[in-house]
Formats: C-alpha cells, sequence, structure tokens
C-alpha cells in the first residue's frame, strides 16, 4: 500500500466562477458543451488534478452557476466584489485556501478546451518558487499554479487584470498550450466552439 510522501505538495484548484459575463449578455457559465455546462467542465477538471481540493468561486448569478456546477463543487465561496473585477475572486480563493494549500491551480471556467493532460503537466512541473503557467497566443495565463510563495502577491491583486503581470513578474515557467486562448466571451465564441 502506498503512503502519501510528506514531501507532496497539498494542491488545491481554484476554479474561478463570479464573473457578470457582460460581453456574452447572460449567464455564460451555465451554457452547455458537450452536454455539461461550462463550469461544470471547470469544476471536474479540477478534481481529476486535485481530486476533493477544489474550490469553486461563484459571485453573478450565484445560485445558477452554483447548480449548473453540479455534485462535483462540494467547495464554494461567494465573492460579494465580482463586480470589482476578476482579482477580487482570486483574492477570495486564495484567502480560503492558504492555509491549507501548498499551492493553487488557478482555474477559469470559460476556458472550455483544457484538458485532464495539460493540467497534469502543470502539476508536474511544480516548482515551490516560481509558478508554472500556460503559453499561449502571445501571452501566458491559466491555468496556472501558484507555489505558496506567491500567495500574497495574488492577494494584492487589483482590478479586472488577473494574474498575467504576476506570472511575468514572478518568472512563471510556461508550458506550450495554444488551446489556453480559446475561451468564452461572447455568444459567438460559444457558437464557434461548438462548432
Amino acid at each position: 500500500m502506498s503512503q502519501r510522501s510528506e514531501a507532496t505538495p497539498r494542491i488545491a484548484a481554484l476554479v474561478l466562477a463570479a464573473g457578470r459575463a457582460s460581453r456574452f449578455g447572460s449567464s455564460k457559465l451555465v451554457e452547455k458543451v458537450n452536454g455539461k455546462s461550462l463550469v461544470r467542465q471547470a469544476v471536474e477538471l479540477g478534481r481529476s488534478a486535485c481530486g476533493s481540493f477544489v474550490l469553486l468561486v461563484v459571485g453573478h448569478d450565484r445560485h445558477a452557476v452554483r447548480d449548473a456546477a453540479g455534485p462535483a463543487a462540494t467547495a464554494c465561496t461567494i465573492n460579494d466584489r465580482y463586480s470589482d473585477g476578476l482579482s477580487t475572486s482570486i483574492r477570495a480563493g486564495v484567502s480560503a485556501l492558504e492555509h491549507a494549500a501548498d499551492a493553487i491551480l488557478l482555474l477559469l471556467a470559460d476556458q472550455p478546451a483544457i484538458s485532464e493532460a495539460h493540467l497534469a503537466e502543470i502539476i508536474a512541473a511544480f516548482n515551490p518558487e516560481r509558478p508554472v503557467a500556460s503559453a499561449y497566443g502571445n501571452t501566458i495565463g491559466p491555468p496556472a499554479l501558484f507555489p505558496s510563495c506567491a500567495f500574497d502577491e495574488l492577494k494584492s491583486l487589483e482590478g479586472d487584470s488577473g494574474a498575467k503581470l504576476l506570472l511575468r513578474e514572478l518568472d512563471a515557467i510556461t508550458l506550450p498550450f495554444e488551446d489556453g486562448s480559446i475561451d468564452i466571451d461572447s455568444k459567438e465564441d460559444l457558437g464557434r466552439f461548438r462548432q
């Protein structure tokens, strides 16, 4: 029987699903792709990568989004400040997880092309001193893995910029993943992805 090594980092998945989806015009995360809502897909990916150590952050239309996440979303926190930007969801999630996790896998619920294999690569590249980010479309961003040494910086983020600049500042390890550039911002984006 194998036992968990004390050196194995405790990695939590943080699924961000609190935004207003203003460009979409309605609650995009409840929309379905391949028979599952966008938010449910993200939560299930988080579980595939981190087991039951998954936290869903909801805000706008919280009841519908939480319901659409399904039974896999066993832990949920509410971001009442979601209208102040993406950073507020990151701060809420990190504050809830920081004392229990050695690293946080940051997932956006509107990136439907993320794969289990890519998340496994990110986790395999874990470094206690540097984040690990996905590289796509001449940028880097989520999915991204932040070690605990970056938690204070994550809690200092402001506005709607997310963590992309922080990933550059912290010299993130990057893994190529062009499908990371696929995100659902509009109904047209969703239509293209469904095709």
